[in-house]
């Protein structure tokens, strides 16, 4: 079974602008789902139970609006950034 998952682009430094035209200035859990290849569910228990993985995105990114949550797609394209540069990947 094969994920489906957003064709990264050629340098991380186009990420940015990638993730606005494809999602907006602000992306849903679901957008972001999508884009990791798994489901709002999953990412909502996940900011739930503040689990490692999402502990970035849910103090920098994540945004309330009433009831809905939503994180900055300009933070999520740099936090993606930085975790690489810190993985040592080259863009």
């Amino acid at each position: 079974m094969q994920r489906k998952t957003v064709a990264a682009p050629a340098e991380t430094q186009n990420l940015s602008p990638h993730l606005l035209d494809k999602f907006g200035p602000l992306m849903r859990l679901e957008d972001f789902a999508s884009l990791l290849g798994t489901t709002g569910r999953r990412v909502s228990n996940a900011f739930a139970n503040d689990l490692p993985w999402c502990r970035e995105f849910r103090k920098r990114a994540r945004i309330k609006i009433g009831r809905r949550i939503f994180l900055n797609t300009l933070t999520v394209a740099q936090i993606f950034q930085e975790a690489q540069t810190a993985s040592g990947q080259e863009p």
